[in-house]
């Protein structure tokens, strides 16, 4: 598809090792429905050969930028930085190069934040995508909707400050793929992002709704790639679980600051974060004595890090299922470890114990787990709850 010179949109192709999806990706964002004012890829140094396959490919398309870098920087939000520093679209899409999208994502979501320009950024819906194309149930995010809602039903509002209350010890927002951003907005949430190396995404988003709001459009348009390479839960070693655990606790530190929490609520937040990362540190010696054979509660990104941590901490563990409320919308396995809803869970029960994944909703599940008659498999108690937003 030809891009057209006027166009509102600019789309960022952050991409580093993701070769086997490229194809698929580019061809997602060529065969938009609105078409982009600017294609600009910004390969982080890959090893895997994907800039020879981007050079191909503008020689077939008109990029308006295809920078290759010497050497990998590190942090995948300087990439969104130096992509941001060139737009010049109204709107921002930053286009992860493993996931994809409907050819009417542009269109819906331009349309939508022209409806309603209160709102910093756009969500849509998304699907879990295995590597090899497989597609999953549709996801929505929890969200804390308001009642307002303009255009097409399914176009729901999300006010700022309601969703930076929640974003104090929660993410929903994990596939940046499904935003679309206003430029000006972004430009001015997104400063200082770059020194992050885990969670600039989720700053940001705490900035962009001092802002804003956030309008969710409840349509599956974007995928979201689960694969061997993804490394958003891979958190190993000493060193990068410090950066993450300063990361977390600025993140936090920013969110209830800019929430207007009460300090003795604001002092809630940051213990919170100490208790998550002191469990962590424990990790080993309660692995240890714990069941063979245990389920995580919980397969989202905090559920998916437990999983690598423990399979690390303790190499005869056995992790034999995720359990998950919304275990439809995801892929069959992550990790190569099957994701059940409570009930074929119950039926199987073929687990000694089970690790409740979440902070935000753990009473929740504990209820969910009584309910079952399963509760006494719960091998943590609340005061050592394991993360920050996980159902």
């Amino acid at each position: 598809m030809a891009l057209q010179k006027n166009s509102l949109v600019s789309v960022v192709v952050p991409s580093y090792n993701h070769r086997p999806f490229l194809n698929e990706r580019m061809a997602s964002i060529f065969s938009q429905s609105h078409t982009a004012t600017e294609i600009i890829v910004l390969d982080d140094a890959s090893e895997d050969g994907s800039a020879e396959l981007l050079r191909e490919l503008a020689e077939e398309h008109a990029f308006k930028v295809l920078e290759v870098a010497g050497s990998n920087g590190g942090s995948p939000f300087a990439q969104w930085l130096k992509g941001l520093a060139r737009a010049e679209g109204e709107y921002l899409w930053i286009a992860e190069s493993d996931d994809t999208a409907e050819p009417e994502f542009l269109e819906t979501m331009v349309d939508a934040l022209e409806r309603w320009p209160e709102a910093a950024f756009a969500a849509a819906a998304w699907r879990y995508l295995g590597p090899s194309g497989e597609r999953y149930g549709a996801v929505t995010p929890a969200l804390p909707f308001s009642d307002t809602a303009c255009g097409p039903s399914r176009h729901r509002t999300v006010r700022g400050k309601d969703l930076m209350l929640s974003m104090v010890h929660c993410n929903p927002l994990e596939n940046v793929s499904a935003l679309l951003f206003r430029t000006s907005a972004l430009r001015r949430a997104s400063a200082g992002a770059g020194r992050f190396r885990y969670l600039g995404d989720w700053m940001t988003y705490v900035r962009l709704l001092a802002e804003g709001d956030l309008l969710f459009v409840d349509r599956t348009l974007a995928g979201f790639r689960l694969h061997d390479e993804t490394t958003r839960v891979r958190v190993r070693s000493p060193e990068r679980q410090a950066q993450h655990a300063l990361e977390m606790l600025e993140i936090t530190i920013e969110a209830s600051r800019l929430a207007g929490l009460s300090e003795s609520r604001r002092c809630e937040s940051v213990e919170r974060v100490f208790a998550h990362y002191r469990w962590q540190r424990d990790l080993e010696q309660d692995a240890v004595d714990w069941p063979t054979r245990i389920a995580i509660y919980g397969a989202g990104a905090l559920g998916r890090q437990l999983l690598v941590r423990l399979r690390a901490a303790v190499p005869g563990l056995s992790v034999v299922g995720f359990i998950d409320a919304r275990a439809r919308e995801k892929p069959l396995l992550v990790e190569e470890v099957p994701v059940m809803d409570i009930d074929r869970f119950a039926a199987r029960l073929d687990a000694e114990g089970v690790v409740i994944a979440s902070v935000a909703y753990y009473e929740e599940i504990l209820e969910v787990l009584v309910r079952k008659r399963l509760s006494h498999l719960v091998l943590n108690g609340p005061g050592r709850a394991v993360g920050q937003c996980s159902k």
